[in-house]
This record gives C-alpha cells, sequence and structure tokens, in this order.
C-alpha cells in the first residue's frame, strides 16, 4: 500500500494481479489493453495472457534451436539444478522438469542436449508455471517494448525521528533491471505505437511465501 501511495503522487498507479504463476503475463496483458485499447482492450484477458506466454516460450525455443549460447548456458544450468534438487519437490517448475528429465534419461537421453532442454520449453510453456528470466528477455521483444523490473523487499514502516518534520518520501526508485530490444526483434501488434509509450513497469514483490 505504501509503494502503491507513493506512485499514485506521481500521477501512476498500481495495478494488482493474481499470484498464480501467469502474473508476468497479466501484466503485459494489462499494459497492452491500456496503452493498445482499441486492439487488446475487447480480447478476453486469459486468452491473451495465454497468447504471450506462447509466443515467449516460443522465441525462446528458436533461439534454443539456433544455438543461442547464452541462453543455451542458462537452460541448462536450470534443468541441472531441477534434476539435482535445485528448488525441491514443492516447486512445480522444478517437479514437472524433474519429472519430464526422469523420462528423457530412462530412454537413453541425458543432459545438455536438445532433447532435455525440450522439457525446459514445455515447462515454461504450462500454464501457471513462473517464467525464468529467459521468458521475460523473450517478452520483451513479444510486446516490442524494454521491460522496467523493480525488485521490491517489503519493510515494515520506520517512523520519522522523534520532532522531525520530515515527510515520507515520495520518491519513486530507480528500476532494479532494464530488459530491453535486440535490433530487428519481431513483435506483437503495433509496435511502432507502443515505442512511444511509458514501457511496462513489474514490481515483483518479495515475501515469506515467494
Amino acid at each position: 500500500e505504501e509503494y502503491a501511495a507513493r506512485l499514485g503522487a506521481k500521477g501512476l498507479r498500481a495495478v494488482r494481479v493474481a499470484r498464480d504463476g501467469n502474473c508476468l503475463f497479466a501484466c503485459a496483458q494489462t499494459w497492452l489493453s491500456l496503452v493498445e485499447p482499441a486492439a487488446f482492450a475487447a480480447q478476453d484477458p486469459a486468452y491473451v495472457r495465454t497468447l504471450l506466454r506462447q509466443q515467449a516460450v516460443l522465441r525462446a525455443a528458436n533461439a534454443l534451436a539456433a544455438g543461442d549460447a547464452a541462453l543455451t548456458e542458462h537452460v541448462d544450468r536450470v534443468l541441472s539444478e531441477a534434476l539435482h534438487g535445485g528448488g525441491g519437490n514443492s516447486d512445480t517448475t522444478t517437479r514437472l522438469m524433474r519429472d519430464g528429465l526422469t523420462k528423457v534419461i530412462q530412454g537413453g537421453g541425458q543432459l545438455g542436449t536438445a532433447l532435455s532442454r525440450q522439457v525446459y520449453v514445455q515447462t515454461m510453456a504450462t500454464d501457471g508455471v513462473l517464467p525464468e528470466r529467459a521468458e521475460l528477455e523473450q517478452l520483451a521483444h513479444v510486446l516490442g517494448a524494454p521491460i522496467y523490473v523493480y525488485y521490491y523487499v517489503p519493510q515494515p514502516p520506520t517512523p520519522p525521528p522523534a520532532g522531525s518534520r520530515l515527510a515520507p518520501s515520495s520518491e519513486l526508485p530507480a528500476p532494479s533491471e532494464k530488459i530491453t530490444l535486440a535490433p530487428g526483434a519481431p513483435t506483437l501488434g503495433n509496435a511502432t505505437v507502443r515505442a512511444r509509450l511509458p514501457p511496462p513497469h513489474v514490481l515483483h514483490l518479495f515475501t515469506a511465501s515467494t
């Protein structure tokens, strides 16, 4: 609420989205409906969220197939951590990856192959699965706009010193990260219009249950 008030003081507003694993794509869908209402406001939000996830994952799959070294290294690391215990069995994403990798290995496959990386792609295409950094980067290309990410850890309010007349700060912090675009990246919808508009700002709250 404190952060939302600071946004309001700057003429901005916070839009809440469900914490259901689709939150990143819900943010993108909401942004599209605001900046391109003629194209997206009347669309079913669930359909647009699904389309955005599919497009982002497809871009990642194509990059893997093309031999993108950085993405390949990232995916292989995520898969290795999932197979060897990273994230724990209670993590849905980890469990899906581990189950898929187990089938690959039982069939004679191994980590670090195109077949094992398909497990990553299939997992990320699943509704409700939290996206990785790779999908965030690909989503920026799908939208045709950079994505500003703010990492925020809620803290108990700190009372001002006794006798202080200082008002609480209304200044907004700089983005923790700016996910930028590669030149010539294909986009969804009218990217020419969106290039002249404020980019989506995603607030990632870290809490005890995150």
